[in-house]
């Protein structure tokens, strides 16, 4: 049994214990959430990082999403959630980076005391230019904690395999292990976060394999004391890579370091209706000509919950 057959049956497993988990609460009664975005955005930068795919020549387009989630189970000591997502990414000139994307997940978290034990499975879909592009499924587990009322720790592990339409010698397994430290203030509506992950890929294609370790910090703030008042967030993330054989067209190995940098302001129209504007730069630096850019990404969402 290879790792992605192993992946798919333990998916599988997971997937039949929610399921009796939602047969024995089913009294807990059923409950649905729904919201639809749309998104206008200038990008000055057009990839595809998962194909090393990109482009000198900004773009305007627009971006559409549905998220739905259902939580056939939510008590003081056990959720359980299922939820589906879909995204559609359309530029003005450039379509071929235009993408479509379809995710499926299913979390279980049990409380026990101060401490959440939650497990998720995920399976994405993800269409480049119309035509089967990429195909993810992962699994993690997870553990966290309340150190004090207001602080929350919580470590994950998580087993992914991606398998590509095309470019076969990209497939590859994930393992990953990460923590997020959460500061939470007022009432919880704002907080400071932490994180650090840690991730090997192994691709059919040696020269693809790396080991790589990201940290990021965000910081989300509202702008006064009514649950409505307008948020601000920042963001700042630091990524590291190491390949581990030489790139042939490069006749050497290849290294990559990223920095971003975000900003959003939200603000909330009325019960169902929200807005959005936000900003991200992104510097990129690596020996691999089509991963060493810079990018300015400005764009503004409306989000209508159901």
């Amino acid at each position: 049994m290879n790792s992605f057959e192993y992946l798919c049956r333990l998916t599988a497993v997971i997937f039949s214990i929610i399921g009796i988990a939602v047969s024995s609460y089913a009294q807990s009664g059923e409950r649905w959430e729904a919201s639809f975005e749309a998104t206008s955005f200038y990008d000055s930068q057009l990839a595809v990082e998962e194909a090393d795919v990109s482009q000198e020549s900004g773009d305007i387009g627009i971006q559409l999403g549905v998220n739905l989630n259902f939580k056939p189970v939510k008590t003081e000591t056990l959720d359980v959630e299922i939820a589906y997502k879909f995204g559609q990414t359309l530029h003005t000139e450039f379509s071929e980076f235009d993408l479509q994307s379809h995710r499926a997940s299913a979390s279980l978290t049990r409380r026990i005391g101060k401490v959440r034990i939650g497990l998720r499975a995920d399976g994405t879909n993800i269409r480049l230019a119309n035509d089967p592009f990429l195909n993810l499924l992962s699994v993690s587990p997870s553990v966290g904690i309340f150190l004090q009322e207001s602080v929350f720790l919580r470590g994950h592990i998580q087993v992914a395999e991606k398998s590509f339409t095309e470019l076969e010698q990209r497939n590859a397994s994930i393992q990953q292990a990460g923590a997020n430290l959460f500061r939470f203030h007022k009432g919880g509506r704002g907080y400071l976060q932490g994180s650090l992950l840690l991730e090997r890929e192994n691709a059919v294609d040696p020269a693809l394999d790396f080991d790589g370790v990201s940290g990021s910090v965000a910081w989300k703030h509202p702008l006064g004391s009514d649950r409505d008042a307008p948020s601000i967030k920042l963001t700042a993330d630091y990524r590291h890579r190491d390949y581990d054989a030489i790139t042939p067209v490069m006749g050497a190995e290849r290294t990559e370091t990223r920095f971003r940098t975000g900003a959003d302001l939200e603000c909330i129209l009325t019960q169902e209706l929200s807005a959005e504007i936000a900003y991200r730069y992104t510097d990129r630096n690596s020996n691999f000509p089509s991963a060493d850019y810079n990018e300015h990404r400005a764009a503004l969402k409306l989000m209508f919950r159901f």
